[in-house]
């Protein structure tokens, strides 16, 4: 193979020897052919182009090529924040609660959810970090601010109802606090504009209401213990509109509603 190697170039010198007689033969504004180190420079009716073994060319394919990325990666602190605002869509009544108006009418804009994750590890499934697996823990607060004066609470015979108040009452609210557990598929679609879709289960850590003047809270039963929801998330250089919907209902079976929670809103991070 070196011989062969040896013999091509000479040949190609050889080439390039009688190509370079013949060219200054010539005018010099025709063509003009001149080595550069190890480089040969060729320029002609105002173009040129370099033969040799100089730096890859910047069109090459390895130049477009997108860098390997780490397969695992961990974020610990703050991995994203979501703050967003809840509904109750299509709230069915039954039971108990039958009869005792739309109660459940929120006020979508006062409604706030504020979700903190402070840890998530994520792993590449292909070497070029297109698509990724990304698990978490996470902590969030539901918030759903009654539209009427009304708050839920137990009546005298332990009964979960909902309760009309009287007077001003500046806000009512019942507010929901979960840890869950995330798991996000994303998908990178260029550049730093990625589509995700996400599944999470979170476990029930309080729940109460609250309202005021004066100020009243107090915890309540009733809610579902565990939440499952499914959603997605559009996000752009680690900001994104996500939205999720609860696929278990808000109250356990039995409480008087079927009513499942849409959230949609803002994320910070991954």
């Amino acid at each position: 193979m070196r011989h062969s190697y040896k013999i091509k170039s000479a040949a190609a010198a050889v080439i390039l020897s009688m190509v370079t007689f013949g060219a200054a033969a010539q005018n010099d504004s025709i063509m003009d052919i001149r080595p550069q180190g190890s480089e040969l420079r060729i320029e002609a009716a105002g173009f040129g182009i370099t033969i040799g073994q100089g730096e890859t060319p910047r069109y090459s394919a390895s130049y477009h090529r997108r860098a390997r990325q780490p397969r695992v990666t961990t974020s610990l602190g703050i991995a994203s924040i979501d703050l967003g605002f809840n509904t109750l869509p299509d709230v069915r009544y039954y039971g108990p609660w039958a009869g005792q108006g739309d109660f459940l009418d929120i006020r979508a804009g006062k409604s706030i959810r504020f979700a903190w994750e402070p840890a998530a590890v994520e792993v590449s499934l292909d070497r070029r970090g297109i698509v990724s697996l990304i698990g978490g823990l996470r902590l969030s607060a539901d918030n759903y601010m009654f539209s009427e004066p009304y708050t839920i609470s137990r009546n005298p015979g332990g009964v979960l109802m909902p309760e009309k108040l009287d007077g001003y009452i500046k806000k009512s609210k019942l507010t929901a606090t979960y840890i869950g557990i995330p798991v996000r598929l994303s998908f990178s679609v260029g550049g730093k504009l990625d589509i995700t879709g996400y599944a999470s289960a979170d476990m029930l850590l309080n729940a109460h209401t609250k309202y005021k003047k004066p100020k009243v809270k107090d915890n309540i039963p009733g809610l579902s213990p565990w939440r499952i929801s499914a959603g997605g998330c559009l996000t752009f250089c680690n900001i994104g509109i996500y939205c999720d919907y609860s696929i278990t209902p808000l109250f356990k079976e039995g409480t008087g509603a079927d009513a499942h929670t849409v959230s949609i809103g803002l994320r910070f991070g991954i």
